[in-house]
Order: C-alpha cells, then structure tokens, then sequence
C-alpha cells in the first residue's frame, strides 16, 4: 500500500497546527448599530480582527439583544459575553468605586471628565473593575445627562414633585430622583419610549443622542438642560478571557481598545451635533437651567450616602470636582 513518506507527513501536520482557528467572541451594546458608541465598538472589532490576522474574531450584538445591562454585567463577569460598552450607573451596584464617576454635578463637561481620568481617577476605577471581572480597554463619552418629560414643564426642583421619573438601576441615580421630590422607575433602556405610552413614567434622564436615537423626544418634548451627571461609558473585556491571551495580544488589545475610546469621542460629537439638528426640525428647544445651585442644594444627602464610611471617597471626591 502506498504511504505518504514520512517527511511530507512532518509537514502536514505542523502546517495545520500552525493555524489557529478564529474564537468566536461576542460584544455588547445597548445602542443601536448606527450610534457613535456601537459603531466605534463595530471598529474596534474590525481592528482586532485585521491585527490578530483573523485569529481573534468579534462579533458585536446591539440594541440589549444578549440581554439588557444588568443580565450583560453579569454575563460578563461569567466570561458568558466577552466584550461590552457599559454606562458607569448600573456598574456601580456591582463596583462601589464606580460611583464616584456618577455623582450628579461633579464634572462640568465631557472635557473635565475625561482629563480627571486621564490624571489617575480611570487607573483607579479599572482597577476595582478587574477585581470584579471587568478589564478596562478604553473609555468612551456617555455624554452630558438632562431631563426630559411628557405633559410636564420643569424648570426647578420642587416642579418634579409627584413625578414618576426613569433611571437606571442605580442607587445614585434612585437618590438623586428622590431628593427631587420624584419616584423612581427602573425601566430598561430599549423601553423607555413605551413607557411613556403606556403612562408608567412622566419624565426620564438622559444625553441628547439617546434621547432622539430612542424616539424619546416624540413623546416627552419638555427638555431641561441640567446637564446633572456626565459620565463615560466603558469599553472592557471579560478578565475571564483576558487571561487566556498572551501578553502580546493583552497589549495589542489594549491599545486598540484606547485608540476605539478616541474613534468614539469623535463620533459623539458629530451624533452629538446631529441629535440637536433632529430637535431643532422637531420644533423641541431645551431649555438651560437657570440657577445650577437650587438642584446641587438638593444633593448633599446624594453626596454623603455616596460617601459614608469611605476614606476613599473623602479623598477622591473634592479632587475629582476642581
């Protein structure tokens, strides 16, 4: 019988062991795919895959398909999803430290945020992120958040007493609402437009960006531009899979994930710019808030649940606001 000689055999069978199939990955957003946050994690996957030559595949799911936030976070953490776009809010209840990045009216813009990180506070947070199963690859901007209600005028915060307003899962977001005079709802974020249809909810919070990508503003055209909480969201992948790569690819997927974060703050601008031509055509014009005071007055008691029985805070907090 004819055999393949030994030499040609050697060489099959190192051939096919130097090929290394693709892992199949998957990514999660909250966002539609035409979002600046989704379409800057599309890229990110689109990058890894060009410089890992194909060895590292992602495949990125939007709109809450795996799941809303809370289901992702914990999936995440089970190494059951491998890479998620997450907004500091519902993180928190998970990472403590987390909080301090959505405390309302301590940052003054994107620009404020982003160079507090940069100076040591992101390095901070990471850190208490990995120890939950999160590792940090890049921040993106999840913009400047305001007020926006159906059938209801505010301008100042005894205007949203009674109200019924939507938040994330988070107890500084649940605070922060109280200490308004308004309920709670926790509503996910794909729903909120229904929401307001069916009558569960008479306002909700939230970037510009999201507020039209949703469809929000056909429903709820009172917008108040407090700009109360901005905050980033984060790009991480699971600590699960990170430790299954090499070093070389830990630091190629770090560095793309920072380049991603920069690609995404572009991006927000220009969302950014065309979410307020979408209001402009609407005929919605938000209003600034007047006296910024009269609603910080209002979050001493949101400031010190954050703070209590935390040195750390104490320390980070008054920094974070310069």
């Amino acid at each position: 019988m004819w055999q393949f000689p030994a030499i040609l055999t050697t060489l099959i069978f190192a051939l096919c062991s130097a090929i290394t199939p693709a892992q199949a990955l998957r990514a999660w957003s909250a966002h539609p795919a035409d979002s600046a946050s989704s379409r800057a994690l599309q890229a990110f996957a689109d990058t890894v895959r060009d410089a890992s030559a194909g060895r590292i595949a992602i495949t990125t799911y939007n709109n809450s398909e795996l799941g809303d936030q809370p289901q992702a976070i914990q999936k995440l953490a089970q190494g059951d999803i491998d890479f998620a776009v997450f907004n500091l809010g519902p993180l928190s209840g998970v990472v403590p430290q987390a909080r301090l990045l959505t405390l309302p009216f301590v940052f003054h813009d994107s620009e404020h945020m982003f160079r507090k990180l940069d100076e040591g506070l992101g390095n901070r947070i990471a850190s208490s992120l990995l120890d939950k199963g999160f590792k940090v690859l890049g921040w993106y901007d999840g913009g400047s958040r305001s007020f926006y209600c159906m059938n209801h005028v505010v301008r100042y915060p005894s205007d949203f007493a009674g109200l019924r307003v939507r938040v994330q899962d988070s107890p500084v977001y649940n605070d922060m609402v109280r200490q308004l005079g308004a309920t709670p709802v926790i509503v996910p974020f794909n729903d909120i437009s229904k929401a307001f249809q069916d009558g569960r909810i008479d306002c909700a919070e939230n970037n510009l960006p999201s507020y039209v990508e949703t469809g929000n503003y056909k429903y709820a055209r009172n917008v108040l531009l407090t700009n109360h909480i901005v905050t980033p969201e984060v790009l991480v992948v699971s600590r699960k899979y990170w430790q299954t790569l090499t070093p070389a690819d830990q630091a190629m997927l770090q560095s793309l994930g920072t380049q991603s974060g920069a690609v995404m703050r572009t991006l927000w601008k220009q969302q950014l710019g065309n979410a307020e031509t979408t209001l402009h055509k609407a005929g919605i014009q938000p209003v600034p808030v007047k006296d910024p005071g009269v609603f910080v007055a209002r979050m001493i008691q949101v400031y010190a649940s954050a703070l209590q029985g935390s040195d750390e805070f104490n320390q980070v907090l008054p920094a974070m606001m310069k």
